[in-house]
Formats: structure tokens, C-alpha cells, sequence
């Protein structure tokens, strides 16, 4: 039973350190990220969510894929004067992938924070883009836990429609992304961390034994 503990014990070892060794992509799912309008209505307004994940290269500095959905929400304009009454807006729930529209990725430069920006129609800019998304991170990307939504800048992020007369923009107000841990490195800590206990348990009760 000993031997098999320390086999097991080794080969987690060298599993891991494999697994370190490996490059692999890394995948990030967006976690709380909420999104409010500002207009001569009302500030703040509950203007959604976003929802979704991408996916970058080990190094961080490639775009692989994304799949990022920004919820339908309908906003007031204008509070409405006399016979007049209020106007509202409402931003249709658009997904962006990286098939769907054309994507700027800011990734690995230094100096700069990694962002994002995807328009809609593909091949449009942004003079004449139908819906944009723009999400700026604080810093770089973390290759593990969580990275910050940029909410309190110039900068910040954001997802613009197109309106009747002008466009729109709600701004994300809270959120993050998380690097989502490999099923390869969820499956090794599941299978080894059992047999690390009892084998440094039996290590224990030997020495205290001598």
C-alpha cells in the first residue's frame, strides 16, 4: 500500500509539472458584469448585463474565439414636457463573436491595457458600425484569477446601438473576467490531492512511530 502511495505521489509530481510546462489557451468568462445609461432622464438606469467568455493564446497576446452576449434593456430618453411625452430607447440583446463581427484585439503591448472591440456589421469601423462592444481591462490580462473591467475612465467599457437620430451607450458599472482552470488541471488536483494526504499521513505516523 506504501509503494502504491508513492507511486501515485510521484506521478502527480511529474503530472504537474508537465501540465506547468504545457502552453495551452486560456479561456475567460465574464462574472458580474452589469451595464447602466446616463441620460437627461436618469442616471443610472439598469441598462443590463454582460454574459459570455473568450478565449486567448498562453501568451495572452492573441484573440482565439469569443462568444459574449449583451442583454436587451429598454432606457428613458427624455422625461417628456407638456403634451409630450417621454421618449425610450431600447438596446436590442446582441451576441459578439469573433465570426459576427470585426474585432481589434489589444493584447500583450506594453504600455497598454489589454481591451477588446468588436463591430457589427462585419467590415464596419466605428463611424458607421450598427452596435459595438468595447471592453477594457485594467492592466493585463491575469493568466490565472480574475481581471478587472475597466468602469472609471475615458476608457471604459462599453456597448454602443445604433438609434433613429444618434447613437447609444451604456457603460459597464461592476464586473470582472476569470480565467477559467483547464479540465486537464481540475482532473489531476481531484485525482492527486487525495493521495498527497494519506501519503504525507503515512509519512507522519512512520516518523512518529520511530
Amino acid at each position: 500500500m506504501r509503494s502504491i502511495l508513492r507511486l501515485t505521489a510521484a506521478a502527480c509530481v511529474l503530472v504537474g509539472l508537465s501540465a506547468g510546462r504545457a502552453n495551452a489557451d486560456i479561456t475567460y468568462e465574464l462574472r458580474n458584469v452589469n451595464l447602466i445609461f446616463d441620460s437627461l432622464a436618469a442616471t443610472g438606469q439598469n441598462a443590463g448585463a454582460l454574459t459570455g467568455s473568450f478565449t486567448t493564446n498562453d501568451a495572452r497576446t492573441q484573440l482565439i474565439s469569443a462568444s459574449i452576449f449583451a442583454s436587451g434593456a429598454t432606457v428613458q430618453l427624455t422625461t417628456g414636457v407638456w403634451i409630450i411625452p417621454p421618449t425610450y430607447f431600447t438596446f436590442t440583446g446582441t451576441e459578439y463573436t469573433t465570426e459576427n463581427s470585426s474585432v481589434t484585439a489589444i493584447l500583450g503591448i506594453p504600455l497598454l491595457s489589454d481591451s477588446l472591440t468588436f463591430l457589427q456589421p462585419v467590415g464596419s469601423n466605428l463611424l458607421n458600425a450598427e452596435q459595438s462592444l468595447f471592453l477594457n481591462f485594467v492592466g493585463r490580462l491575469n493568466a490565472t484569477g480574475e481581471t478587472q473591467l475597466q468602469i472609471s475612465s475615458f476608457f471604459r467599457s462599453s456597448e454602443t446601438q445604433e438609434g433613429i437620430i444618434f447613437d447609444h451607450t451604456r457603460y459597464v458599472t461592476s464586473g470582472s473576467v476569470a480565467a477559467v482552470p483547464e479540465p486537464s488541471a481540475v482532473a489531476v488536483v481531484a485525482i492527486c490531492a487525495p493521495a498527497l494526504l494519506v501519503y504525507g499521513r503515512r509519512r507522519r505516523e512512520t516518523a512518529s512511530a520511530a
